[in-house]
């Protein structure tokens, strides 16, 4: 792992891994360390996971998840516990499980389950502290599905389908409290489509496309630095 000082625009290590990962998932955990859990090496997919204190400049093990899951999702939630969605199991079949990491605790416990199982899809936190969880593959391919967990309820529910399925693809917060999806991949291949969801209304509006279409991108909210003009940039894989 490798951590970017702006201040002066070079890369620093970061301590290694106790095992290579692919397709694994990582958040911040709001007071400075990072917690990443799942994915796969040579050896085999994996439910282990580590979290990486800067202070000390290492990773340290903590109490793995219930399921090994790759291409999944981790959320943190308003309460400083970090959500695990979905994924891939070790067979490589779409998951309907979740569960939570308590920091704290440093311990995992499950929550309700997704209506379907689903891998390579995209969760954002919304304002109301629920998280919106897009697309994603299923054991029958892309899905154009959505569900909002609810963190006090600990469950699943439907929310407003996307206009189409799609997976691999970004899922951003705006400022304002909308959800950009930009990208993935379309029973027809790539994408350049975007939409834009409001929790309130608990619809979908279309956005602007991107230049060009991708998957498999990332999407980093980031302020210019006038600090008035918030934008989101795609870039690729």
């Amino acid at each position: 792992a490798e951590i970017y000082d702006p201040a002066t625009n070079t890369w620093l290590v970061a301590g290694a891994l106790a095992a290579p990962r692919a397709s694994s998932a990582s958040v911040s955990l709001g007071d400075g360390r990072v917690l990443i859990a799942g994915g796969e090496s040579s050896i085999g997919k994996s439910r282990s996971a580590e979290i990486f204190d800067p202070a000390l400049g290492v990773w340290s093990p903590t109490a793995a998840m219930s399921v090994a899951r790759t291409h999944h999702t981790i959320t943190l939630l308003p309460d400083g516990s970090a959500l695990a969605i979905g994924g891939a199991d070790s067979a490589g079949v779409p998951l309907v499980g979740a569960e939570i990491f308590i920091p704290a605790a440093g311990t995992w416990s499950a929550v309700g389950s997704l209506s379907t199982g689903r891998q390579d899809h995209s969760a954002a936190l919304l304002p109301s502290g629920r998280v919106l969880v897009t697309g994603g593959t299923t054991a029958s391919g892309p899905t154009s599905q959505v569900e909002r967990f609810d963190p006090s309820a600990r469950t699943f529910a439907a929310a407003a389908a996307l206009d189409a399925p799609r997976a691999l693809h970004t899922s951003t917060r705006l400022p304002d409290g909308r959800v950009l999806v930009a990208g993935g991949d379309t029973v027809l291949g790539a994408t350049s489509g975007t939409l834009a969801y409001d929790e309130i209304a608990n619809t979908w509006a279309q956005a602007p496309s991107l230049a060009a279409a991708r998957s498999h991108h990332t999407a980093t909210l980031f302020v210019a630095p006038d600090a008035r003009s918030p934008r989101s940039i795609a870039a690729p894989a």
